[in-house]
């Protein structure tokens, strides 16, 4: 053995454990038969003053079920896609055989023992058999992921409680949903793979808290957003009927050609008393004057706001050429002089 090759060990333990499972399956697909047929005989025989000819059918029912919903469980796993629900069922009709095999002792204490150690004989193996299925499924990495994703996710439940307490139902439900089902953003799940590879929980649990903190402000961040929107638009309201007539002549001149001459123009009366737009916060300048070009885009069927009408839209004191990149930023291109002139 210490002078054998690499290679041929390698060679030698997969030749050792294909024989172990040959006879594993040997086994198992032998004697499984023996007990289906003694538990087949008892139950039939239990039940035969009652149910006469038709007392086949509950031994079979029972059996069959079990190992209809335990391999279906088998090919559900082999495909990747197994079902929580399901891993339970076929227990249900095992309890069932065990009680009517035990009842068939008729009160002897050793005949429902010896019953009972060959119903068990019958299930047990296939249960295991299916659990060495499900472990020989997965590889090493994937349950080192697993294991990984587990303990990210119950750092992030315990993080929401120590927030929300005992209520969740007060964090947002995406975050409740994400960690409930192990299934967090790309990017928190990156982090647990690197995290499963080399380095454990240092790697994740600094993602992991910033994805917390941010879906439970989710809400005030929202409420902040809508709160600014509101603000916007209420201040961005049109102005009086006769201002924006007045604006609208004042920029166009009546349509004379010293009114169309290229010369700085103002969109409110002189000596208004709105505010100029160095008085004006840029942020919320800006937020007014896209609300005024949707405004004014519903109202005239997609058309562009011109800039001699801003100001009067606004309540804010501007030239033309203040107006026109204003308007030019808002519309995030340089094409807009349609809408300047």
């Amino acid at each position: 053995m210490d002078g054998m090759s690499p290679t041929h060990a390698r060679e030698t333990r997969s030749r050792g454990w294909r024989n172990l499972r040959v006879l594993v399956i040997l086994v198992g697909v032998g004697l499984s038969p023996l007990f289906f047929a003694d538990m087949f005989a008892n139950v039939r025989h239990l039940l035969l003053p009652g149910m006469g000819g038709r007392s086949w059918i509950v031994p079979a029912a029972t059996e069959g079920s079990f190992l209809f919903l335990f391999l279906l469980d088998v090919l559900l796993l082999l495909a990747r896609k197994p079902q929580a629900w399901l891993r339970g069922a076929p227990f249900l009709f095992a309890a069932m055989s065990l009680a009517l095999n035990v009842w068939g002792g008729h009160g002897s204490v050793l005949l429902s023992i010896g019953y009972g150690a060959v119903t068990l004989a019958f299930f047990v193996p296939i249960v295991a058999g299916e659990q060495a299925i499900r472990s020989m499924s997965v590889t090493d990495e994937d349950v080192r992921q697993g294991e990984e994703m587990k303990a990210a996710m119950r750092h992030a439940s315990d993080l929401v409680r120590s927030r929300v307490g005992w209520r969740r139902w007060r964090a947002p439900s995406l975050l409740r949903i994400q960690i409930r089902h192990r299934r967090p953003p790309a990017s928190i799940a990156a982090a647990i793979r690197e995290g499963a590879a080399f380095g454990g929980a240092a790697k994740w649990e600094e993602p992991v808290e910033e994805w917390v903190i941010k879906g439970l402000m989710r809400n005030a961040h929202l409420a902040a957003r809508l709160e600014a929107e509101r603000e916007a638009l209420a201040a961005a309201l049109p102005a009086a009927a006769g201002g924006t007539a007045e604006g609208s002549a004042q920029g166009t001149a009546g349509g004379s050609r010293e009114g169309t001459a290229r010369r700085p123009r103002q969109g409110s009366p002189k000596g208004s008393d709105w505010p100029e737009t160095k008085d004006v916060n840029p942020k919320v300048l800006a937020n007014r004057v896209k609300a005024a070009i949707e405004r004014y885009e519903r109202e005239n069927g997609g058309k562009r706001l011109p800039a001699v009408q801003l100001a009067a839209r606004l309540r804010v004191r501007m030239s033309r050429d203040t107006a026109g990149e204003l308007l030019r930023q808002a519309y995030g291109d340089s094409g807009t002089q349609e809408a300047i002139r």
